[in-house]
């Protein structure tokens, strides 16, 4: 449902910089490992020899072969997940997804406020007003809501982009979302990556196109600085492209953790961000703020696809932003930090990433750490990474009751292990050294059955039997 009219690392650039780090997440030593990786194009094969998919970022194996497998995946992981709230209860489901999706309305919210029209009508203006304030939006700006931010960027760049139009994304040393390269698809658009402000002004100088989408954040939490996203925008901006500012995580980490300006301030026509990430819990949504032509000119594509919102979700949303704390944020984030610390010790300063909000383990590196711990030899695994990811996902909820995007998640998502949660959870574990000693022995779990196709088939599909 739409509000418009009022009711309705860092990546390596030139200079090799990095931002600094927010308070409470120093470096612990110089051996640790920041979530820095090279620019320039994404690598075509993974470590073990595995060809790239470059729609999703990761080798495709034999058993997560396409997202109709990813998509029986999630069902296994669904499956697991009721049978252990059916015998244990809910309070042994710990959330380290980082992508929380409480709804939380009020009773007194559905009454009339959840009926359409009649709701929107009535809290419309204020949630214009609040997502505004969140964006950095101006008086002139409206808001849009869409049921995912997902949603919201492939409508964008439908109703914005025409067949043979060039989309460039800029994205810090990392691949752009699925949803980017979906939108372009949809719209029939050529999407072009880049890294730096230098690739942007080059592939500017030799594109035609209306539209360059630029990740403040990405999904593995690499920062782009601020003197690079500032340039960035400028150059696309003095280009006559219209900018669309993927903040799905930056609309909080870079403002509330790096001290960043917010993206329509900052310069972008358009920014969008998740309503379940970094500080805000839910509902999953998302939130597109900026000129007001070009909002109503995405809502309007949404409408004709499907990808707006209601007015129980547009609700959920303002209550979303209305109990927003930035401090709450910093301190889920200076948590994050501790439980990298114990997890690091464990596995290695090496093989953790250090992000804004904690440990993230890489699938390359949880493949090859499973297979250093079978007695197993073998040239090669039999699985990929992604795979590998998506077993430890399955052995963490099961043995443990730890919920990743490994377990489950949409179609593409990312396959690294990223860990984020508030202190209630983690302390219903036992504290970080719990939940560090639960991975640990996930991993050993993992290095028991990595070389076996048919266990690694039936951890990760159970019985959804042979694929079309």
């Amino acid at each position: 449902m739409g509000i418009a009219a009022g009711m309705t690392k860092a990546v390596v650039d030139e200079c090799c910089g990095t931002p600094a780090a927010p308070t409470g997440c120093e470096s612990r030593a110089p051996e640790v490992r920041e979530n820095v990786r090279p620019v320039g194009a994404m690598a075509e094969r993974d470590r073990f020899g595995n060809a790239v998919d470059s729609s999703v970022g990761y080798a495709r194996g034999m058993i997560l072969s396409d997202s109709y497998a990813e998509t029986l995946r999630n069902s296994q992981g669904m499956e697991r997940l009721r049978i252990r709230v059916k015998q244990l209860g809910a309070e042994s489901v710990h959330d380290f997804t980082g992508s929380p999706s409480e709804f939380p309305l009020e009773p007194d919210d559905l009454a009339v406020e959840t009926r359409e029209p009649i709701g929107p009508a009535l809290f419309g203006p204020r949630l214009r007003q609040l997502a505004l304030r969140h964006m950095g939006g101006r008086e002139d700006d409206e808001a849009a809501v869409f049921n995912r931010t997902s949603a919201g960027i492939i409508a964008t760049e439908a109703a914005l982009c025409s067949a043979g139009d060039t989309i460039i994304s800029v994205v810090p040393g990392s691949v752009s979302h699925p949803s980017i390269k979906r939108g372009a698809s949809i719209a029939r658009a050529v999407l072009v990556e880049v890294a730096t402000p230098g690739e942007l002004e080059k592939v500017l100088a030799e594109t035609t196109g209306p539209l360059v989408m630029v990740t403040g954040v990405t999904s593995e939490l690499i920062v782009m600085p601020e003197e690079t996203f500032l340039e960035t925008l400028r150059i696309a901006r003095r280009a006559g492209r219209t900018v669309v500012v993927d903040d799905a995580y930056g609309a909080r980490v870079r403002t509330a953790l790096y001290a960043q300006p917010e993206a329509r301030r900052a310069g972008a026509d358009l920014a969008i961000t998740s309503n379940n990430k970094a500080g805000l819990h839910g509902p999953r949504a998302g939130l597109l703020v900026g000129e007001a032509g070009l909002v109503r000119a995405a809502l309007s594509k949404a409408a004709e696809l499907g990808q707006e919102s209601r007015a129980p979700l547009a609700l959920g949303v303002l209550r979303s932003l209305e109990r927003y704390r930035p401090e709450q944020l910093r301190a889920e984030a200076a948590l994050g930090q501790s439980l990298y610390a114990a997890l690091a010790d464990r596995l290695g300063h090496n093989r953790v990433v250090r992000t804004a909000l904690g440990p993230c383990v890489e699938e390359d590196d949880l493949l090859t750490i499973a297979t250093e711990r079978t007695k197993a030899t073998s040239a090669k695994p039999v699985v990929v990474p992604a795979e590998a990811a998506a077993s430890l996902g399955m052995l963490l909820l099961e043995h443990h009751g730890i919920l990743t995007v490994n377990a489950l998640s949409s179609p593409g998502a990312r396959a690294s292990l990223r860990l984020k949660a508030g202190e209630e959870t983690v302390q219903r574990m036992g504290g970080v050294e719990a939940v560090a000693a639960a991975v640990d022995d996930g991993l050993e779990r993992l290095g028991r059955v990595v070389h076996d196709v048919a266990a690694m088939r039936r951890l990760i599909l159970g019985d959804a039997g042979p694929l079309p």
